[in-house]
């Protein structure tokens, strides 16, 4: 089982409130035309759920698939249920709990819905220096690193795995001409394999219920993009 989520940035002066008021109840038609089919897809958030610090609810948008139906390939319309929060401490992120394109999709969407202009809500970019340090602090629990940002021409990426993570002098070698980008490890609280990229992204492999691993990312996972593992 593969479930996965994107973490992204909320501008420090979202207000909860303010969150809360503008996605609650929110519906969006739009009218799409294809070869003279007008079809209508919706988009809308429902299921809201406010905490002390976190706005939760599921975010339905409809889009158009083609299936091929005894040679004819026609436009069905399908919709998409994903689980999005909003946390709310001395940092502010939005965590969507989909696949990156449909993450980045509805980051886009929300960040116009509620600031106006795409952009507002923006990828995190974990510091390089967090993922040496967790890497360095959990050595046992690694299971992969990539690096990126390669300055060998013609090396796009560079990674350890296996018995090569025990190579010491092999590691630091790489950390000389590139950035830890991806780690893979195991998590010492629940059962599964965790990778996490720089930029937030998230992918559990294992046997986790939803709630579960939405657990997990806003308590271990925030913890290791701020640093305070």
């Amino acid at each position: 089982m593969v479930i996965s989520a994107k973490i992204f940035n909320l501008p420090k002066e979202s207000n909860m409130n303010e969150i809360r008021r503008k996605i609650s109840d929110y519906k969006q038609e739009t009218i799409e035309e294809i070869d003279g089919k007008a079809l209508k897809l919706m988009t809308n958030i429902k299921n809201l759920k406010v905490s002390e610090n976190e706005i939760e609810a599921i975010y339905q948008k409809d889009v158009i698939v083609f299936i091929n139906q005894r040679g004819f390939v026609n436009p069905v319309i399908k919709t998409l249920e994903t689980r999005i929060s909003f946390l709310f401490n001395e940092k502010n992120y939005l965590i969507v709990f989909n696949k990156k394109r449909i993450c980045n999709l509805i980051a886009n969407e929300l960040s116009k819905l509620l600031f106006i202009k795409i952009g507002k809500i923006n990828e995190i970019n974990i510091d390089p220096n967090i993922f040496q340090r967790y890497y360095e602090l959990n050595k046992e629990n690694t299971k992969v690193l990539f690096f990126d940002n390669i300055d060998i021409p013609g090396i796009r990426k560079l990674s350890l795995y296996g018995e090569s993570l025990e190579d010491t002098q092999l590691y630091y070698e790489y950390l000389k001409h590139g950035k830890i980008w991806y780690i893979v490890f195991v998590p010492k609280i629940i059962q599964g394999t965790v990778g996490l990229t720089r930029n937030g992204i998230v992918v559990f492999f294992g046997k986790i219920s939803f709630e579960e691993f939405k657990s997990f990312v806003i308590n271990e996972v925030v913890r290791i993009i701020e640093g305070s593992f």
